[in-house]
């Protein structure tokens, strides 16, 4: 956390406590990124460089019913919408897409 002397700590518009809180949870959005990476390298692997039509779909319907169930109470789409965003991280670092 940036550090700052009293006077300095004085004129920000955030109090202290809020200050923290907004350094930690810049933290755990760096850590979940650097997971998102790790777990985006692992399914690369899973779906190697070349993957077919049926193994991208079978792979995507596997991806989201993991999803499902570890966050019941998401709404009707959400799983589709996580996966397109997940399947846009695979193209981005790895360049994989949805095979024709």
């Amino acid at each position: 956390m940036t550090n700052q002397t009293p006077v300095a700590q004085a004129v920000h518009a955030l109090t202290h406590t809020k200050r923290t809180e907004a350094y930690e949870q810049g933290a755990r959005f760096a850590r979940n990124r650097a997971e998102l990476m790790v777990i985006a390298s692992d399914s690369a692997t899973t779906l190697g460089t070349n993957p077919t039509f049926d193994e991208w779909n079978e792979y995507a319907t596997q991806w989201k019913d993991g999803y499902v169930h570890n966050n019941p109470d998401n709404k009707a789409n959400s799983a589709e919408t996580a996966w397109s965003r997940f399947a846009s991280t695979l193209d981005e670092f790895f360049g994989l897409t949805k095979p024709k």
